[in-house]
């Protein structure tokens, strides 16, 4: 694996990959998903929050991860959004 900074691409990205049989893909992203112009949906952005929160330091069960999403979810009609700091709060129990 290799990689350089190409001061030129300013904010963009290349991946090149090649295969072991000689293959050669490449790739160029000048605005990643996620960016304003390429807005994530709903469900991109509560797959991704529980994709990283399987690597926390102290993650949470499934259980009280699905809690939080539907927590946030209704966040407008919540009468104290300190739970939510309860749920992020308490650990996996091992």
């Amino acid at each position: 694996m290799d990689y350089s900074i190409e001061r030129d691409l300013a904010n963009s990205g290349i991946v090149e990959v090649t295969t072991t049989d000689g293959k050669r893909y490449v790739s160029r992203v000048d605005k990643p998903l996620g960016h304003l112009s390429r807005p994530l949906s709903y469900g991109q952005v509560v797959e991704k929050f529980l994709d990283c929160a399987t690597h926390a330091a102290r993650p949470l069960s499934p259980q009280k991860l699905q809690e939080v999403v539907e927590r946030v979810d209704s966040l407008e009609q919540a009468p104290d959004v300190a739970v939510l700091t309860r749920l992020l709060g308490s650990p996996l129990s091992l």
